[in-house]
Formats: structure tokens, sequence, C-alpha cells
């Protein structure tokens, strides 16, 4: 729950930082991709994917904390409360239901994605696998107008339209 109004300038920030996050998330799964594929592809056994998978979620959440002490170290010595950014749960409920929210979509979805991506990536090349990752934005806009009742607007439509051209023209054998 959103509480407050944020000055233009934090807003403007916090919009900055998540293109940049969401960005080095990108070259990150890249990287991933790339290195695992010959990994996978020298070590057939069946836990194989598990293996590389709880690797790189430890790691993946080790970074995250190391950059969150980084960034944030007021609140590892306790002088700031912790949501301090733009999130403040009014009640214990919301509360709790941020914190199985987080758990749900953050482990068990993330570890469920992760396996099934390793699992294609034993059996599909990886250009062929990464182009199905520009699809998620599609479905995610088409999620938040049915869930969220988020209007549906021209640029969505065009960009849409050039992610699923760009997809077939990729993925069609010439």
């Amino acid at each position: 729950v959103l509480q407050g109004t944020l000055e233009p300038a934090k807003v403007l920030w916090l919009r900055i930082f998540g293109n940049l996050l969401i960005i080095g998330a990108m070259f990150c799964e890249a990287l991933f991709s790339v290195f695992s594929k010959p990994v996978i592809d020298k070590h057939p056994g069946p836990n194989t994917e598990l293996y590389i998978m709880t690797w790189a979620l430890g790691v993946g959440v080790g970074l995250l904390g190391i950059f969150n002490i980084c960034l944030f170290p007021e609140r590892l010595l306790g002088f700031a409360p912790l949501y301090t950014m733009a999130i403040e749960p009014s009640t214990q409920t919301q509360f709790i239901t941020c914190i199985l929210t987080f758990v749900l979509l953050g482990s068990v979805m993330t570890a469920l994605c992760f396996t099934i991506w390793m699992r294609l990536l034993r059996r599909v090349p990886i250009t062929t696998l990464s182009v199905s990752l520009f699809i998620q934005p599609v479905v995610g806009t088409i999620a938040g107008i049915i869930f969220f009742q988020e209007q549906l607007t021209s640029a969505f439509m065009t960009g849409a339209f050039f992610i699923l051209i760009a997809m077939i023209i990729s993925l069609t054998d010439h």
C-alpha cells in the first residue's frame, strides 16, 4: 500500500533506478544462460539443472543482500524502519500478505521457472529460448489489464505487435 505522495524527483529516481535494475537483471540472465548451457551439456545427469539453479539463486540472493547493505546501510544498523522507500503496510494483515506473496513469487515461482528454463536449455538452443523472454512484457501487461483494470493503450498495442512480429521472424527457419 503506497501511503502519502513522493516528490517528483524521488519518483524519477525510483523509475530510473528500477529500469537500471531491470537492465542489470536481463544482462545477468543472459550471462547465466550462456554459461549454464555448456555445463548442462557436459553433465547430463538428472539433477544438473537443480544444482545449477540452486547455486544461481544462492549467488543472486547473496548479491542482492550485499547490494541492499551497500545501498541502505542504515537499515542494517536499525536507524530507519524497514519500509522507508515507498511501501508502508498499514496493518498486520497487509504485512503478512506482503511477506507470503514475496515468498510465493520470489522463491517458489522463481525456482519453478528456473527449473523449467534449465530443462528447456538442455533441449533448445539459447538463441531460440531467449527470444521467448520478449513475450513476458506482453503477458504482464495483459495480466495488468485483466486483474487490475489497467487501460489498454495504443503504445502497448504497437509494442506488442512488434514483439510478436520479431518473435515470429526470429523463430521461423529461412
